[in-house]
């Protein structure tokens, strides 16, 4: 099966104020779709605020994304692209099912990196969550950020996430 038929998922980008009308048009298309929110408190209140505006991740095979993007409004839906290789980025089922995992907690711990910002974070070994709760099997890079281990996982220089603090008991190498 070649890389246009199979299910990968990509990232959309679409003016940030359409993210509602984005969503309905892939649900009602069928497309599994992830908008990581973050929680801040604005005037008071709690409120969900998306951690990259203007971006949804999809998955499902190019050629079946390439209809649905043309069905939306005017080209608005505009696909994040591999600037080496000029065409839509696509990312590993099994990295972002571990992102998802992650991005999808309310963890206080939780904290979004900016990829492009974040030059210090260094890399770490490679390890899964062994540890019973909210992030048991997930794999990415353990290492310190603000003071804290965690366990990392990067969406290629487009977002990274961290957990919450983990012991190193609580992981297991790769």
């Amino acid at each position: 099966m070649s890389q246009q038929n199979s299910p990968s998922w990509y990232v959309l980008r679409f003016p940030s104020q359409d993210l509602s009308k984005v969503q309905n048009h892939l649900n009602q298309s069928g497309v599994k779709n992830f908008v990581p929110f973050r929680f801040e408190v604005i005037d008071g209140t709690t409120m969900r605020v998306p951690v990259l505006p203007g971006y949804v991740f999809v998955e499902g095979p190019l050629e079946r994304l390439d209809l649905i993007k043309g069905e939306y409004e005017d080209g608005k839906l505009k696909y994040v692209m591999d600037t080496k290789l000029g065409s839509p980025k696509a990312f590993d089922a099994g990295l972002v099912a571990n992102f998802v995992k992650v991005a999808s907690q309310t963890h206080e711990g939780i904290e979004f990196l900016d990829s492009r910002r974040e030059i210090n974070v260094k890399h770490g070994p490679m390890v899964r969550v062994i540890a019973d709760g909210p992030f048991k099997g997930v794999v990415g890079e353990y290492l310190r950020v603000r003071s804290n281990r965690c366990v990392v996982v990067r969406l290629g220089g487009l977002v990274t996430v961290a957990t919450g603090f983990l012991k190193p008991d609580q992981v297991e190498q790769l």
